[in-house]
Protein backbone atom coordinates (compact mmCIF):
# COMPACT_ATOMS: atom_id res chain seq x y z
CA UNK A 1 0.00 0.00 0.00
CA UNK A 2 2.80 2.36 1.18
CA UNK A 3 4.59 1.65 -1.93
CA UNK A 4 1.20 2.22 -4.24
CA UNK A 5 0.83 5.44 -2.24
CA UNK A 6 4.43 6.15 -3.44
CA UNK A 7 4.19 5.83 -7.00
CA UNK A 8 0.73 7.51 -7.44
CA UNK A 9 2.17 10.89 -5.63
CA UNK A 10 5.19 10.81 -7.82
CA UNK A 11 3.32 9.54 -10.75
CA UNK A 12 0.94 13.07 -10.11
CA UNK A 13 3.64 15.14 -9.17
CA UNK A 14 5.31 14.33 -12.65
CA UNK A 15 2.10 15.05 -14.38
CA UNK A 16 1.62 17.96 -13.00
CA UNK A 17 5.08 19.40 -13.91
CA UNK A 18 4.53 18.04 -17.28
CA UNK A 19 1.39 20.52 -17.40
CA UNK A 20 1.68 23.22 -19.79
CA UNK A 21 -0.46 25.44 -17.83
CA UNK A 22 1.35 24.92 -14.33
CA UNK A 23 4.86 25.29 -15.74
CA UNK A 24 3.86 28.65 -17.05
CA UNK A 25 2.05 29.71 -13.50
CA UNK A 26 5.38 28.52 -11.87
CA UNK A 27 7.12 31.35 -14.46
CA UNK A 28 4.40 33.98 -13.50
CA UNK A 29 4.76 33.40 -10.38
CA UNK A 30 8.41 34.17 -9.53
CA UNK A 31 8.82 36.43 -12.14
CA UNK A 32 5.92 38.57 -10.06
CA UNK A 33 7.63 37.53 -7.05
CA UNK A 34 11.13 39.33 -8.56
CA UNK A 35 9.21 42.06 -9.76
CA UNK A 36 7.30 42.99 -6.24
CA UNK A 37 10.64 42.66 -3.87
CA UNK A 38 10.64 46.58 -4.80
CA UNK A 39 8.07 47.66 -7.60
CA UNK A 40 5.20 49.14 -5.34
CA UNK A 41 8.00 50.78 -3.56
CA UNK A 42 9.00 52.76 -6.66
CA UNK A 43 7.15 56.06 -7.04
CA UNK A 44 7.43 56.13 -3.01
CA UNK A 45 11.58 56.04 -3.65
CA UNK A 46 11.33 58.59 -6.31
CA UNK A 47 9.26 61.10 -3.83
CA UNK A 48 12.52 60.45 -0.91
CA UNK A 49 14.74 61.33 -3.59
CA UNK A 50 13.45 64.55 -4.03
CA UNK A 51 11.59 64.28 -7.35
CA UNK A 52 8.51 66.29 -7.09
CA UNK A 53 4.73 64.61 -7.55
CA UNK A 54 4.21 66.11 -10.84
CA UNK A 55 7.83 64.74 -11.91
CA UNK A 56 6.42 61.47 -10.42
CA UNK A 57 3.21 61.67 -12.46
CA UNK A 58 5.18 62.92 -15.55
CA UNK A 59 7.17 59.61 -15.27
CA UNK A 60 4.24 57.78 -15.52
CA UNK A 61 2.66 59.45 -18.13
CA UNK A 62 5.82 58.84 -20.39
CA UNK A 63 5.73 55.41 -19.32
CA UNK A 64 2.35 54.81 -20.20
CA UNK A 65 2.13 57.23 -23.36
CA UNK A 66 5.30 55.15 -25.12
CA UNK A 67 3.80 51.84 -23.79
CA UNK A 68 1.12 51.97 -26.58
CA UNK A 69 2.72 51.25 -29.66
CA UNK A 70 5.39 48.69 -28.31
CA UNK A 71 2.45 46.53 -27.65
CA UNK A 72 2.24 46.36 -31.50
CA UNK A 73 5.73 45.86 -31.40
CA UNK A 74 5.77 43.58 -29.33
CA UNK A 75 3.07 41.25 -30.67
CA UNK A 76 5.24 41.26 -34.03
CA UNK A 77 8.36 39.83 -32.06
CA UNK A 78 5.93 36.54 -30.27
CA UNK A 79 5.38 36.88 -34.07
CA UNK A 80 8.78 36.30 -35.51
CA UNK A 81 10.61 34.90 -32.14
CA UNK A 82 8.01 32.77 -30.32
CA UNK A 83 6.47 34.15 -26.57
CA UNK A 84 9.00 32.62 -24.75
CA UNK A 85 12.13 35.06 -26.09
CA UNK A 86 10.03 37.80 -25.82
CA UNK A 87 9.74 36.69 -22.43
CA UNK A 88 13.35 36.32 -21.71
CA UNK A 89 13.53 39.77 -23.68
CA UNK A 90 11.29 41.25 -21.07
CA UNK A 91 13.41 40.00 -17.95
CA UNK A 92 16.38 41.55 -19.70
CA UNK A 93 14.52 45.16 -20.07
CA UNK A 94 13.66 45.20 -16.45
CA UNK A 95 17.17 44.00 -15.57
CA UNK A 96 18.30 46.86 -17.14
CA UNK A 97 15.23 48.84 -15.34
CA UNK A 98 16.24 48.09 -11.90
CA UNK A 99 20.14 48.81 -12.92
CA UNK A 100 19.04 52.17 -14.13
CA UNK A 101 16.91 52.67 -11.06
CA UNK A 102 19.85 51.97 -8.82
CA UNK A 103 21.79 54.75 -10.77
CA UNK A 104 19.40 57.34 -10.39
CA UNK A 105 20.27 60.60 -8.93
CA UNK A 106 17.79 63.24 -7.49
CA UNK A 107 17.57 65.93 -9.78
CA UNK A 108 18.30 64.00 -12.42
CA UNK A 109 14.95 64.10 -15.10
CA UNK A 110 17.06 62.65 -18.11
CA UNK A 111 17.89 59.28 -16.38
CA UNK A 112 14.17 58.91 -15.07
CA UNK A 113 13.05 59.27 -18.75
CA UNK A 114 15.50 56.53 -19.79
CA UNK A 115 13.73 54.66 -16.47
CA UNK A 116 10.19 55.63 -18.05
CA UNK A 117 10.94 54.54 -20.90
CA UNK A 118 12.65 51.14 -19.88
CA UNK A 119 9.03 50.57 -17.85
CA UNK A 120 7.59 50.65 -21.24
CA UNK A 121 9.83 48.34 -22.84
CA UNK A 122 9.46 45.93 -19.99
CA UNK A 123 5.59 45.88 -19.88
CA UNK A 124 5.00 45.79 -23.24
CA UNK A 125 7.07 42.63 -23.74
CA UNK A 126 5.90 41.01 -20.83
CA UNK A 127 2.45 41.35 -20.76
CA UNK A 128 1.74 40.69 -24.83
CA UNK A 129 4.16 37.80 -24.07
CA UNK A 130 2.29 35.94 -21.28
CA UNK A 131 -0.90 37.05 -22.08
CA UNK A 132 -0.27 34.72 -25.01
CA UNK A 133 1.07 32.08 -23.50
CA UNK A 134 -1.92 31.82 -21.28
CA UNK A 135 -4.00 31.98 -23.70
CA UNK A 136 -2.94 28.89 -25.87
CA UNK A 137 -2.14 26.99 -22.51
CA UNK A 138 -6.02 27.41 -21.47
CA UNK A 139 -7.56 25.17 -24.66
CA UNK A 140 -10.43 24.47 -22.45
CA UNK A 141 -13.29 27.24 -22.41
CA UNK A 142 -15.23 25.33 -19.65
CA UNK A 143 -11.89 26.05 -17.28
CA UNK A 144 -11.06 29.42 -18.37
CA UNK A 145 -12.71 30.60 -14.91
CA UNK A 146 -11.19 28.80 -12.77
CA UNK A 147 -7.40 28.92 -14.35
CA UNK A 148 -8.23 32.95 -14.68
CA UNK A 149 -8.32 32.63 -10.85
CA UNK A 150 -5.35 30.05 -10.42
CA UNK A 151 -3.48 32.72 -12.36
CA UNK A 152 -4.70 35.63 -10.13
CA UNK A 153 -4.25 33.33 -6.55
CA UNK A 154 -0.68 32.56 -8.23
CA UNK A 155 0.03 36.43 -9.29
CA UNK A 156 -0.92 37.55 -5.80
CA UNK A 157 0.80 34.98 -3.50
CA UNK A 158 3.88 36.18 -5.54
CA UNK A 159 2.86 39.60 -4.65
CA UNK A 160 2.27 39.20 -0.82
CA UNK A 161 5.75 37.02 -0.43
CA UNK A 162 7.74 40.00 -2.54
CA UNK A 163 7.73 42.79 -0.45
CA UNK A 164 7.85 40.24 2.60
CA UNK A 165 11.44 38.93 1.07
CA UNK A 166 12.63 42.39 0.17
CA UNK A 167 12.04 44.03 3.50
CA UNK A 168 14.12 41.10 5.13
CA UNK A 169 17.06 41.80 2.39
CA UNK A 170 16.87 45.55 3.06
CA UNK A 171 16.83 44.69 7.06
CA UNK A 172 19.83 42.07 7.07
CA UNK A 173 21.51 43.24 4.17
CA UNK A 174 21.61 46.27 1.55
CA UNK A 175 20.08 47.60 -1.47
CA UNK A 176 22.40 45.97 -3.84
CA UNK A 177 21.56 42.53 -2.36
CA UNK A 178 18.18 43.25 -2.93
CA UNK A 179 18.79 44.18 -6.73
CA UNK A 180 21.35 40.57 -7.18
CA UNK A 181 18.43 38.96 -5.61
CA UNK A 182 15.62 40.10 -8.14
CA UNK A 183 18.12 39.75 -10.86
CA UNK A 184 18.35 35.94 -10.37
CA UNK A 185 14.67 35.37 -9.44
CA UNK A 186 14.01 36.99 -12.84
CA UNK A 187 16.45 34.45 -14.65
CA UNK A 188 15.20 31.62 -12.38
CA UNK A 189 11.84 32.24 -13.36
CA UNK A 190 12.84 31.43 -17.43
CA UNK A 191 13.64 28.05 -16.86
CA UNK A 192 10.04 26.35 -16.43
CA UNK A 193 9.21 27.67 -20.11
CA UNK A 194 11.97 25.87 -21.26
CA UNK A 195 9.06 22.58 -20.73
CA UNK A 196 6.63 24.23 -22.36
CA UNK A 197 6.36 21.79 -24.91
CA UNK A 198 2.71 21.10 -25.37
CA UNK A 199 1.48 24.08 -27.69
CA UNK A 200 3.09 26.30 -30.01
CA UNK A 201 4.39 30.05 -28.77
CA UNK A 202 4.79 31.54 -32.16
CA UNK A 203 1.17 31.92 -33.89
CA UNK A 204 1.81 30.65 -37.52
CA UNK A 205 -0.18 33.90 -38.86
CA UNK A 206 -1.14 37.17 -37.90
CA UNK A 207 -3.01 39.56 -39.99
CA UNK A 208 -1.29 42.26 -37.82
CA UNK A 209 -2.85 46.19 -38.11
CA UNK A 210 -4.85 45.37 -41.30
CA UNK A 211 -8.37 44.60 -39.86
CA UNK A 212 -8.13 46.25 -36.59
CA UNK A 213 -10.72 48.51 -37.32
CA UNK A 214 -13.35 45.99 -38.59
CA UNK A 215 -12.35 44.19 -35.44
CA UNK A 216 -13.34 46.67 -33.28
CA UNK A 217 -16.96 46.69 -35.11
CA UNK A 218 -18.07 43.43 -33.56
CA UNK A 219 -20.06 44.41 -30.68
CA UNK A 220 -18.40 41.85 -28.50
CA UNK A 221 -15.49 42.86 -29.14
CA UNK A 222 -15.91 46.40 -28.59
CA UNK A 223 -17.68 45.64 -25.44
CA UNK A 224 -14.86 43.40 -23.79
CA UNK A 225 -12.05 45.82 -24.93
CA UNK A 226 -13.70 48.82 -23.79
CA UNK A 227 -14.83 47.65 -20.27
CA UNK A 228 -11.05 46.25 -20.34
CA UNK A 229 -9.27 49.83 -20.45
CA UNK A 230 -12.08 51.69 -18.11
CA UNK A 231 -11.24 48.59 -15.55
CA UNK A 232 -7.40 50.00 -16.31
CA UNK A 233 -8.12 53.43 -15.15
CA UNK A 234 -9.22 52.01 -11.38
CA UNK A 235 -5.77 49.37 -11.55
CA UNK A 236 -3.57 52.57 -11.80
CA UNK A 237 -5.76 54.56 -9.38
CA UNK A 238 -5.83 51.78 -6.77
CA UNK A 239 -1.96 50.31 -7.07
CA UNK A 240 -0.22 53.41 -7.86
CA UNK A 241 -1.82 56.35 -7.03
CA UNK A 242 -3.36 55.02 -3.75
CA UNK A 243 -0.25 53.46 -1.99
CA UNK A 244 1.93 57.41 -3.05
CA UNK A 245 -1.38 58.90 -0.94
CA UNK A 246 -1.12 56.26 1.77
CA UNK A 247 2.64 57.41 2.14
CA UNK A 248 2.00 61.07 1.90
CA UNK A 249 -0.75 60.48 4.47
CA UNK A 250 1.19 58.35 7.39
CA UNK A 251 4.77 59.49 6.14
CA UNK A 252 6.19 55.86 6.27
CA UNK A 253 7.43 52.98 4.07
CA UNK A 254 5.78 50.59 6.20
CA UNK A 255 2.40 52.10 5.72
CA UNK A 256 2.88 51.18 1.96
CA UNK A 257 4.27 47.57 2.58
CA UNK A 258 1.05 46.49 4.48
CA UNK A 259 -1.10 47.36 0.91
CA UNK A 260 0.42 44.02 -1.12
CA UNK A 261 -0.29 42.17 1.85
CA UNK A 262 -4.33 43.53 2.33
CA UNK A 263 -4.61 43.52 -1.56
CA UNK A 264 -3.11 39.22 -1.93
CA UNK A 265 -4.91 38.53 1.07
CA UNK A 266 -7.96 39.15 0.01
CA UNK A 267 -7.48 38.22 -3.37
CA UNK A 268 -6.60 34.59 -2.08
CA UNK A 269 -9.00 34.12 0.39
CA UNK A 270 -11.69 35.47 -2.60
CA UNK A 271 -10.20 34.26 -5.79
CA UNK A 272 -11.68 30.51 -5.10
CA UNK A 273 -14.95 31.60 -5.43
CA UNK A 274 -14.50 32.51 -9.08
CA UNK A 275 -14.02 29.04 -10.06
CA UNK A 276 -17.34 28.83 -9.43
CA UNK A 277 -19.04 31.56 -11.43
CA UNK A 278 -21.18 30.67 -14.33
CA UNK A 279 -20.57 31.91 -17.43
CA UNK A 280 -23.65 33.83 -18.09
CA UNK A 281 -23.23 35.41 -14.64
CA UNK A 282 -20.27 37.37 -15.54
CA UNK A 283 -21.42 40.42 -16.85
CA UNK A 284 -23.92 40.71 -13.55
CA UNK A 285 -20.76 40.33 -11.83
CA UNK A 286 -19.00 43.11 -13.69
CA UNK A 287 -22.19 45.54 -13.45
CA UNK A 288 -22.54 45.02 -9.71
CA UNK A 289 -18.34 44.78 -8.74
CA UNK A 290 -18.32 48.09 -10.86
CA UNK A 291 -21.04 50.04 -8.92
CA UNK A 292 -19.40 48.40 -5.28
CA UNK A 293 -15.99 50.22 -6.17
CA UNK A 294 -17.65 53.27 -7.32
CA UNK A 295 -19.05 53.72 -3.81
CA UNK A 296 -15.73 52.83 -1.99
CA UNK A 297 -13.75 55.49 -4.25
CA UNK A 298 -16.63 58.17 -3.40
CA UNK A 299 -16.32 56.53 0.23
CA UNK A 300 -12.54 57.66 -0.35
CA UNK A 301 -12.88 61.03 -1.39
CA UNK A 302 -15.90 61.64 1.95
CA UNK A 303 -14.47 59.50 4.82
CA UNK A 304 -11.32 61.48 6.41
CA UNK A 305 -10.72 58.59 8.89
CA UNK A 306 -7.12 56.47 8.40
CA UNK A 307 -7.96 53.12 9.73
CA UNK A 308 -11.00 53.70 6.46
CA UNK A 309 -7.93 53.93 4.17
CA UNK A 310 -6.92 50.48 4.35
CA UNK A 311 -10.22 48.92 5.14
CA UNK A 312 -11.44 49.95 2.20
CA UNK A 313 -8.28 48.12 0.57
CA UNK A 314 -9.67 44.93 1.74
CA UNK A 315 -12.97 46.10 0.68
CA UNK A 316 -11.61 47.01 -3.31
CA UNK A 317 -9.61 43.60 -3.15
CA UNK A 318 -13.04 41.71 -2.79
CA UNK A 319 -15.10 43.56 -5.37
CA UNK A 320 -12.35 44.01 -7.80
CA UNK A 321 -11.93 40.32 -7.83
CA UNK A 322 -16.22 40.22 -9.36
CA UNK A 323 -14.89 42.52 -12.20
CA UNK A 324 -11.79 41.67 -13.61
CA UNK A 325 -12.01 37.54 -13.65
CA UNK A 326 -14.78 37.68 -15.52
CA UNK A 327 -13.88 40.23 -17.65
CA UNK A 328 -10.80 38.30 -18.34
CA UNK A 329 -12.27 35.40 -18.48
CA UNK A 330 -14.60 36.90 -21.59
CA UNK A 331 -11.75 37.92 -23.45
CA UNK A 332 -9.57 35.19 -23.02
CA UNK A 333 -12.47 32.95 -24.58
CA UNK A 334 -13.09 34.80 -27.06
CA UNK A 335 -9.07 34.84 -27.99
CA UNK A 336 -9.22 31.26 -28.72
CA UNK A 337 -11.80 31.85 -31.54
CA UNK A 338 -10.34 35.44 -33.02
CA UNK A 339 -6.77 35.84 -32.64
CA UNK A 340 -4.82 35.15 -29.34
CA UNK A 341 -1.96 37.36 -29.98
CA UNK A 342 -3.95 40.30 -31.47
CA UNK A 343 -6.29 39.83 -28.12
CA UNK A 344 -2.86 40.13 -26.05
CA UNK A 345 -1.48 42.80 -28.17
CA UNK A 346 -4.98 45.02 -27.61
CA UNK A 347 -5.41 44.33 -24.10
CA UNK A 348 -2.98 45.65 -23.32
CA UNK A 349 -2.32 48.49 -25.70
CA UNK A 350 -6.43 49.90 -24.53
CA UNK A 351 -5.54 49.38 -21.06
CA UNK A 352 -2.60 51.93 -21.23
CA UNK A 353 -4.87 54.41 -23.33
CA UNK A 354 -7.14 54.56 -21.27
CA UNK A 355 -5.35 55.65 -18.18
CA UNK A 356 -4.16 58.28 -20.16
CA UNK A 357 -7.35 59.79 -19.44
CA UNK A 358 -6.29 60.49 -15.50
CA UNK A 359 -2.79 62.45 -16.47
CA UNK A 360 -5.15 64.39 -18.88
CA UNK A 361 -7.55 65.26 -15.89
CA UNK A 362 -4.43 65.85 -13.93
CA UNK A 363 -3.10 68.51 -16.38
CA UNK A 364 -5.82 70.78 -16.19
CA UNK A 365 -7.19 70.37 -12.59
CA UNK A 366 -4.21 70.85 -9.21
CA UNK A 367 -5.31 68.59 -7.05
CA UNK A 368 -3.64 65.40 -8.63
CA UNK A 369 -5.57 62.70 -6.53
CA UNK A 370 -8.90 64.17 -6.09
CA UNK A 371 -8.79 64.17 -10.04
CA UNK A 372 -7.73 61.42 -10.61
CA UNK A 373 -9.98 59.57 -7.88
CA UNK A 374 -12.77 61.48 -9.94
CA UNK A 375 -11.82 59.81 -12.80
CA UNK A 376 -12.23 56.03 -11.34
CA UNK A 377 -15.59 56.91 -10.27
CA UNK A 378 -17.01 58.16 -13.65
CA UNK A 379 -14.80 55.00 -15.54
CA UNK A 380 -16.12 52.42 -12.89
CA UNK A 381 -20.00 54.00 -13.45
CA UNK A 382 -19.38 54.07 -17.02
CA UNK A 383 -18.02 50.34 -17.21
CA UNK A 384 -21.14 49.59 -14.67
CA UNK A 385 -22.90 50.77 -18.01
CA UNK A 386 -21.37 49.48 -21.27
CA UNK A 387 -22.09 45.40 -19.34
CA UNK A 388 -25.82 46.64 -18.45
CA UNK A 389 -25.99 46.13 -22.37
CA UNK A 390 -25.21 42.34 -22.42
CA UNK A 391 -27.24 41.55 -19.78
CA UNK A 392 -30.20 42.74 -21.90
CA UNK A 393 -28.77 42.02 -25.04
CA UNK A 394 -30.36 39.42 -27.92
CA UNK A 395 -29.20 35.57 -27.20
CA UNK A 396 -27.27 35.74 -30.25
CA UNK A 397 -24.59 38.22 -28.98
CA UNK A 398 -25.11 37.42 -25.76
CA UNK A 399 -24.12 33.65 -26.69
CA UNK A 400 -21.25 35.39 -28.48
CA UNK A 401 -19.83 37.44 -25.24
CA UNK A 402 -19.86 33.78 -23.47
CA UNK A 403 -17.19 32.17 -26.62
Amino acid sequence: MQLFNFYHHHHAVRNLLKDDFWLFELSIWLHVVARSLISIFIPILLLQMGFSLNLVIGYFFLSHLINIPLNFVAGDLVRRIGARWVIVLSNLAIIGYFITFGALTPGDTILLAVLAMLAALYDALYWVSHLYLFIKSNDDPKKTNGKTGALYSAKQVATMVGPVIGALILTFGNQTMLLGASITIFFVSIVPLVYVDQFADKPTEWDRFSSFFNFFKNPVEKNNFISNGLFGIHGFSEYVLWPVFIFLVFQSIESVAVVPVLIAGTTIAFSLFTRRINARTREKLIMSGSLALALIWIARLAIDWQPFYYISIVLVGVFALFVSIPLDSNLFVRARRIDPLKTAVLKNATSMSMKLVIFIGIFFFANVFETAFAITIIALLALAAVNVYFMTADSEDFDALLG
